[in-house]
């Protein structure tokens, strides 16, 4: 249970009401009319810290390596198939510089610094039953991969998988958590550059979707969970523009 107490109203600086906005003692601020929520400075400098800690690790070298020696650019006609069933063209493939791993039969989706590749999420073809379908080398924790697109200055949608940040940065501001939780350096880069956050999961991460945009509300208040019936990746065009309409990403 929070022991913050309320402390007292104020004027409102987004709807300009008299007094809707309320005040609590440990600075946190909620206004009551139009919704807007700043979080305390205790917890902005505690999100701060755990990006700090993420970057200081990044630094002192506690990121696992990334295996590029057998990386080619020759993807064979099962992964190029694949990746064809969701829309992928080959102007995307070569624009986000998609490989494959020879060793491993795998695809290989890759961020990139200005020393070369940091951070893989590989999806595996070969033929062994128990290998897991996906594998990241790297740390996915410190290195945070995003898709800028101008048409939404001010709004991110944050999304399972590589394919579905392609997909939906083809309208939108995109980034891949490569998992169901956005990490604390993330949401820090998110909180500090965009005013409206959609987190939209696949459909069996429903619940996770609502926590993370529940967790990343008390930075962004306008932050809400896109639940769908399919996964972002398998939406074509029309639909996604749809999608990303009525969820206000899109005028």
């Amino acid at each position: 249970m929070n022991n913050e107490r309320f402390s007292h109203h104020e004027p409102c600086p987004r709807c300009h009401s008299r007094d809707n906005l309320g005040v609590w003692d440990d600075g946190h601020k909620f206004c009551f009319g139009c919704g807007w929520r700043v979080p305390s400075p205790a917890s902005i400098a505690n999100l701060k810290k755990k990006a700090s800690m993420v970057e200081n690790n990044n630094k002192n070298g506690n990121v696992a390596s990334v295996d590029s020696d057998s990386f080619t650019y020759v993807i064979p006609p099962l992964a190029v198939k694949w990746l064809r069933k969701y829309g992928i063209t080959d102007n995307e493939i070569i624009h986000y510089g998609i490989l494959w791993n020879a060793r491993t039969d795998s695809l290989v989706f890759a961020i990139r610094d200005e020393h070369g590749i940091i951070l893989t999420n590989e999806r595996y073809f070969g033929t062994n039953p128990n290998h897991p379908k996906y594998i990241t080398q790297g740390n996915k924790t410190t290195n945070t991969c995003y898709f800028i697109n101008k048409n939404t200055p001010k709004s991110l949608v944050l999304v399972e998988d590589f394919i579905s940040a392609i997909k939906v940065a083809r309208f939108a501001n995109c980034l891949p958590l490569l998992g169901s939780q956005i990490p604390s350096n993330a949401l820090k880069w998110a909180v500090e550059r965009f005013k409206c956050l959609r987190v939209w999961l696949d459909m069996d991460k429903a619940v996770e979707s609502l926590q993370q945009a529940s967790r990343a509300s008390q930075w962004v208040s306008n932050t809400r969970s896109i639940i769908t019936e399919l996964d972002p990746k398998e939406y074509g065009n029309n639909n996604l523009i749809m999608i990303l309409k009525q969820y206000g990403v899109l005028a």
